[in-house]
């Protein structure tokens, strides 16, 4: 079975410094995290698990120098644009697609490997949290509804598929102009089915300032 990787590593990182205007702020992915990049990290782990044939990054325009020993390609305007291209240099006998976030350094060949065996079962798999506190949907400052807790599940990345489904719903989410905020959501666009699996606290997205001290009290801690 060939199992490729897809690391997005396109995004600009505005929400890391709201002050930079949109092109001026650097790539997150490529912040230092100790002595690595956070995209270095992310991608270890990768190269560290068996399942995983091939491995495609994802990277800013400029970027590409910055990316040794692995197959790139440069993102587009969006996260499903920039997946979208991905897509389209993974040989035609691929099985299984990961999609990675690279701002997710701290993700563990268990959650890779549990949802590559997940996957087998519904072709498509999320790792997922519950929510621990209370949702309310709220409108021009006024609660609407307080959502079912038990319902909702905060969702976390790789996300993973068979090859011809994801390639499918791509296709048709570009044909009708849709964009979705992640891969699964164009999976159930087309009706399909989206399994889940637990994911892990220490799995979280780096995406604002507190976000990267967090992280790198957490590889400190570690190395004492």
């Amino acid at each position: 079975m060939k199992t490729i990787a897809i690391i997005l590593a396109a995004g600009n990182g505005n929400r890391m410094n709201p002050s930079a205007s949109s092109g001026q702020a650097q790539p997150k992915a490529f912040l230092k995290l100790g002595e690595k990049t956070i995209l270095e990290r992310s991608i270890e782990v990768f190269e560290g698990c068996e399942q995983i044939n091939e491995i495609v990054v994802v990277v800013p325009v400029g970027y590409k120098k910055d990316v040794i020993g692995h197959r790139q390609v440069v993102g587009g305007a969006t996260r499903q644009e920039s997946t979208q291209e991905a897509l389209k240099v993974l040989p035609r006998d691929t099985d299984v697609v990961l999609i990675h976030d690279a701002a997710r350094p701290f993700v563990s060949e268990n959650i890779i490997k549990k949802g590559i065996e997940v996957c087998m079962k519904y072709g498509a798999v999320i790792p997922v949290l519950p929510i621990k506190n209370t949702i309310k949907r709220v409108k021009s400052r006024i609660v609407e509804e307080t959502l079912e807790r038990n319902e909702l599940f905060e969702v976390q990345t790789p996300q993973i598929f068979f090859y011809d489904l994801i390639t499918e719903a791509h296709t048709k989410a570009k044909k009708d102009g849709f964009d979705g905020t992640d891969d699964a959501i164009l999976v159930e666009r087309m009706g399909g089915k989206v399994g889940t699996f637990e994911g892990e606290e220490s799995n979280f997205k780096i995406t604002t300032p507190k976000d990267l001290f967090i992280a790198k009290e957490l590889i400190n801690k570690n190395k004492q």
